[in-house]
């Protein structure tokens, strides 16, 4: 006997000397399984990560599913953590924020951090840029600060001093974001400011000119305005005003159109390099889309497209992608006319998907992954429309999702 308990102090000893181990794979996790479906419910996220893979979940759905290959796998979720529609990608990651922890999950692994400790539920929200993924406090209790993600955990940040206190609670909720930058504005008073997460550098500024019409206007700096270098763009009349995020002066690019008198602006969308995708309108009230060139602010790139076949000056969405194209959503009056999607090129129409005639879609999204595929979906609260064009060839993935039943997109 005397043995045996010397033998189990020394190994109590050498336990109590021990680091603690996490294991990568947590014990709440089951196998993957297969699914023939995606079962969509309300508030649901949908993301396409570098490697093509689509990942979606829903709080009422207690699953994660991930699309690669035309298989799909599935995970269950930890039923004892509720948790919020809170996710997003970086690189192939897909991480999920729950009231406790955050999930990082891939095809392989699944990883948990746990959060700043609060007494508030629902603290918190999480965003992705193309280099960052990024802690936001959900309520103004937690103070001026953020949380920057690494593989070590989180670091957390303090806003400058000179950030008004309202600011850092709205750039979250109502800012653009591009790579490290976000730009934000007050649209119903005050300046624009554009903010470097990681050097924490803040700027603002004011634009204020005058219009076609000889008014002055103190003009924002809206949606898809924001290039990966912190410079803003926006439409001033019949100029382009460019914010250089470097010199922190605004530029003003005269529009100059050949053969075209007196063109009126009307939209822009900005790509990640600085190209600059304008719809603009001629004094017959004839609609075209220009591309001004990143590299080139003398003259444009391509001639203009006419767009007036589908165009009623409704559209509700504009994005210029990595490739040096845009892509277009057009909405029409009839809510059932013919629903398309379009890209273009510095040659003209590049692609075009219809989408099902039958409905009138109340959203659409399009994704660009890192492998060169276009990930397109329409939704309304009883049907969903999935397509992927991969640079060449159309596929319809419609048929790997599935509505439980009435979707609330309010």
């Amino acid at each position: 006997m005397k043995k045996i308990y010397i033998v189990l102090a020394v190994v109590s000893m050498g336990l109590m000397s021990c680091t603690e181990i996490i294991p990568e794979f947590l014990p709440f996790f089951e196998d993957k399984q297969i699914e023939e479906q995606i079962t969509l419910k309300s508030n649901f996220v949908l993301k396409a990560s570098a490697n093509g893979t689509l990942w979606c979940t829903s709080p009422a759905s207690k699953k994660i599913y991930w699309l690669k290959d035309g298989v799909i796998n599935s995970i269950p979720m930890y039923k004892h953590y509720p948790y919020d529609d809170y996710g997003d990608i970086l690189g192939n990651d897909f991480f999920i924020l729950t009231s406790k922890e955050l999930f990082r999950v891939n095809a392989n692994s699944v990883k948990t951090y746990p959060v700043p400790n609060t007494e508030f539920d629902n603290a918190y929200y999480i965003k992705a840029t193309s280099s960052n993924l990024i802690l936001f406090p959900n309520t103004g209790e937690l103070g001026n600060r953020y949380w920057l993600f690494s593989d070590y955990g989180w670091t957390e940040c303090n806003y400058p001093a000179s950030m008004p206190e309202e600011l850092s609670y709205n750039l979250r909720l109502q800012g653009q974001f591009n790579n490290k930058y976000i730009l934000y504005r007050n649209f119903s008073a005050g300046p624009t400011y554009i903010y470097n997460f990681e050097s924490k550098q803040l700027v603002s500024f004011e634009y204020v000119a005058q219009d076609q019409y000889g008014s002055t206007v103190n003009y924002s700096f809206g949606n898809q305005s924001l290039d990966e270098n912190g410079n803003g763009y926006t439409i001033a009349g019949n100029k382009i005003a460019k914010f250089n995020f470097s010199t922190q002066q605004v530029e003003e690019l005269i529009v100059s159109i050949p053969g075209v008198a007196n063109p009126t602006l009307d939209k822009l969308s900005v790509s990640a390099k600085g190209d600059i995708w304008m719809i603009f309108h001629n004094e017959e009230q004839s609609y075209f889309l220009y591309k001004y060139g990143a590299n080139s602010y003398t003259s444009f790139q391509s001639p203009y497209t006419s767009l007036n076949n589908y165009y009623n000056n409704d559209i509700i969405n504009m994005y210029a992608d990595k490739s040096g194209k845009v892509w277009i959503y057009p909405v029409h009056s009839d809510m059932f006319e013919t629903r398309s999607v379009h890209c273009y090129g510095t040659t003209g129409l590049f692609a075009e998907q219809s989408l099902d005639n039958s409905w009138h879609w109340g959203s659409i999204f399009i994704q660009e992954d890192g492998v060169g595929n276009f990930w397109v979906y329409a939704l309304n609260s009883w049907d969903f429309r999935m397509y992927r064009f991969n640079g060449s060839v159309w596929s319809d993935y419609s048929r790997y999702f599935y509505i439980h039943h009435y979707i609330d997109l309010y």
